[in-house]
């Protein structure tokens, strides 16, 4: 129950926020995710390359992994 009480407070904090600061804050955590998780990266690769077989772009698969990441 405490654990409950703890997120709700995390969520009233952050909501006291401005937007454009939360949305910083968020995006910046998406980028750390994108760099720490390697293993998922490469699953997003792997499975770009099954669906588009060789014909998918470096560039493609790095925009599609980040954007992943953020959203």
């Amino acid at each position: 129950m405490i654990g409950f009480y703890l997120f709700l407070a995390l969520e009233k904090f952050l909501m006291l926020l401005p937007h454009s600061w939360r949305k910083a804050l968020f995006t910046g955590l998406a980028k750390l995710a994108y760099i720490i998780d390697k293993k998922h990266r490469l699953v997003i690769k792997q499975n770009l390359q099954f669906i588009y077989g060789d014909d998918v772009d470096a560039s493609l698969v790095e925009e599609v992994s980040r954007y992943a990441y953020k959203n």
